[in-house]
């Protein structure tokens, strides 16, 4: 017999319905990248630390209407040169972030929570370092 999802956590197994429940023992896994130079992410990404000692980079997000909704990537500044980095939601597609064309950060140790809701990307926490720069309260990984 075939084994497929019915509901959000329902299996139907012919015409018997299971449910399952997940345990996470030993933390939760996530992809982490680190980059140096312009980029778009993708759904392989999802920490993004950023070494801008090189130049300033610019992430890309994907085009909003074409992201699953709840699709998050978490962004960190890492070094402490005065480049940036700059996340930039598709403008071809009329995307903003945040109502914004792009969010930059310009202090090492600033971060952001960047989630989309499958029309538009939404900053939903992030952790600022004194000197200005973009970022939110809350820390990263745990948002306000």
């Amino acid at each position: 017999a075939t084994i497929r999802p019915y509901s959000a956590d329902d299996m139907k197994l012919g015409q018997s319905n299971f449910r399952w429940t997940s345990t996470i023992t030993d933390g939760l896994v996530t992809n982490v990248e680190t980059f140096t130079a312009t980029d778009t992410l993708d759904d392989q990404n999802q920490v993004c630390l950023c070494n801008a000692t090189t130049g300033n980079i610019t992430l890309n997000l994907p085009v909003a209407s074409s992201t699953p909704s709840g699709t998050q990537y978490q962004i960190k500044k890492i070094d402490s040169s005065s480049n940036t980095v700059i996340i930039t939601p598709n403008s071809g597609a009329g995307d903003l972030i945040d109502g914004s064309a792009t969010y930059t950060l310009s202090n090492q140790w600033e971060g952001a929570i960047i989630v989309c809701d499958g029309a538009d990307w939404f900053i939903t926490g992030g952790v600022t370092n004194s000197g200005g720069g973009g970022g939110g309260g809350g820390g990263l990984g745990g948002g306000d």
